[in-house]
């Protein structure tokens, strides 16, 4: 978790780079995901942009559990952001546009 914690409040959060990062197997790294989503720090949310690409997960980590109301403002954040970079960009993964003011909202 402090690998993610420790990025910037930005960073999109890749199983695979922290695997990398780490030097472990990405089944690790996915057997340590499921233990902090069930325990309330991380949610996920699975969204395909428009266009033709295909699903991305976004994952939402805490040092503090993410409440449902919590998780709503996110995904609701998310939506924009989306609809946004497809508008403006043409992306098929969005960038975060979520200010430092509004990640600190969620205890960041």
């Amino acid at each position: 978790m402090m690998v993610v914690l420790a990025n910037h409040p930005n960073w999109q959060v890749y199983p695979d780079e922290i695997a990398k990062r780490k030097g472990v197997n990405r089944k690790t790294i996915d057997k340590y995901f499921k233990i902090f989503e069930e325990a309330g720090y991380l949610r996920k949310i699975r969204k395909k942009p428009p266009g033709n690409g295909g699903s991305h997960i976004f994952r939402f980590f805490s040092d503090v559990k993410i409440s449902d109301f919590q998780f709503d403002i996110m995904k609701q954040r998310l939506n924009l952001s989306i609809k946004r970079a497809s508008m403006n960009y043409n992306s098929d993964i969005p960038k975060s546009e979520m200010s430092e003011s509004e990640m600190s909202d969620f205890g960041h």
